[in-house]
C-alpha cells in the first residue's frame, strides 16, 4: 500500500511540473491584442522565443531585453523597451487563461505577486489568427 501511495505521489508531482512547464514563451508565439476598447490597438507579438514587439496604434517597439518566469503563477514578465526619452524597464504579470486569452498587468511601480487594480492596468489580450 505504501509503495502504491508513493507511486501516486511521484506521478502527480511529475504531471504537475509538466503542465506548469507547458506554459512557456514558445506557447505564446503569435499576435496578442487587447479586447477592451479603451486599450484598442495595443498588445504584443511574440515572433519567437527571442523576439517580442510591443505595439499600440501605429507604434511598434521591439523589446531590448526581457525575462519571463513561468515557474511563478501568475508568470512574471519583465522587459526593457526603448522610448522617445530613453529606455524604460517595466514589470508585469501574465496569466494564460486558455490558448487564445491572456490576462496581463503592467505595473506603475514595483510588481505585486498577484493581479491588483490598485497598482497598474489589467488588460485581457486575445490571440489574433
Amino acid at each position: 500500500m505504501k509503495m502504491c501511495m508513493l507511486f501516486v505521489i511521484v506521478l502527480l508531482s511529475f504531471l504537475s511540473k509538466s503542465v506548469a512547464q507547458s506554459r512557456n514563451l514558445a506557447a505564446l508565439v503569435g499576435r496578442w491584442e487587447t479586447i477592451e476598447s479603451k486599450y484598442d490597438g495595443g498588445g504584443f507579438e511574440v515572433m519567437d522565443t527571442t523576439h517580442i514587439i510591443l505595439f499600440y496604434g501605429k507604434e511598434r517597439k521591439p523589446l531590448l531585453s526581457f525575462n519571463a518566469d513561468f515557474t511563478k503563477s501568475p508568470a512574471w514578465f519583465d522587459f526593457t523597451v526603448k522610448d522617445t526619452t530613453g529606455t524604460v524597464k517595466l514589470q508585469s504579470l501574465l496569466q494564460v487563461i486558455n490558448d487564445d486569452l491572456i490576462q496581463w498587468q503592467l505595473f506603475d511601480g514595483t510588481r505585486s505577486d498577484y493581479f491588483t487594480a490598485s497598482n497598474g492596468e489589467i488588460m485581457y489580450l486575445r490571440r489574433k489568427q
